[in-house]
């Protein structure tokens, strides 16, 4: 997909991350180490586990990143097939220009697309991107999230937020991630 702004050229790409070439490896690499996630030390679901990438590019340097993911949780009593959106990034000096905001809305598509089962998006995210994602369309779970770690069942200490994939309401209950956190 390639958009014109302010006389930038702006390309968004969708990969899976074991077709990457070294080109997106280098370039992914290079995005990551300028941003500070802020998250606790948990294990994180692999890269394996997390194929779907939606790569940003402005005038051919990545500057935003968003992956998306299938997994089916439990709420309350209840299976419940999501679609993940994890590892939201924007390079520092282009934040504020509505990169992320591009990445992220592309990554909702892409699930939306190819994630016919899933009824909703969920992520987690600080308290500091919060209304980042109000913004987009997400609202805050209320209820306790626990996910696995190596060491057992953990209760997720970061927000965790959901959007509706149509016009399925979230369901009510406690919330278990049934794997690693994304």
């Amino acid at each position: 997909m390639l958009i014109k702004k302010e006389n930038q050229v702006v390309t968004i790409e969708v990969h899976q991350f074991c077709d990457f070439t070294t080109r997106e490896t280098d370039a992914l690499a290079a995005l990551r180490s300028t941003v500070d996630f802020g998250v606790p030390p948990y294990v994180w679901a692999s890269p394996v586990d997390r194929p779907t990438r939606v790569l940003l590019w402005k005038n051919g340097e990545l500057v935003g990143h968003a992956g998306v993911l299938e997994r089916t949780i439990r709420v309350g009593t209840d299976e419940h097939h999501v679609a993940g959106l994890y590892s939201v990034m924007a390079r520092p000096d282009v934040r504020g220009l509505g990169y992320g905001s591009m990445v992220v809305r592309r990554a909702a598509e892409v699930a939306e697309a190819t994630m016919p089962d899933a009824r909703h998006i969920v992520l987690v995210c600080l308290e500091s991107k919060v209304s980042f994602y109000e913004r987009l369309g997400w609202n805050r779970l209320d209820a306790p999230v626990r996910f696995d770690q190596p060491d057992g069942h953990r209760l997720l200490e970061i927000v965790t937020m959901a959007r509706p994939i149509g016009s399925a309401a979230w369901p009510s209950g406690d919330v278990d991630l049934h794997g690693l956190p994304w």
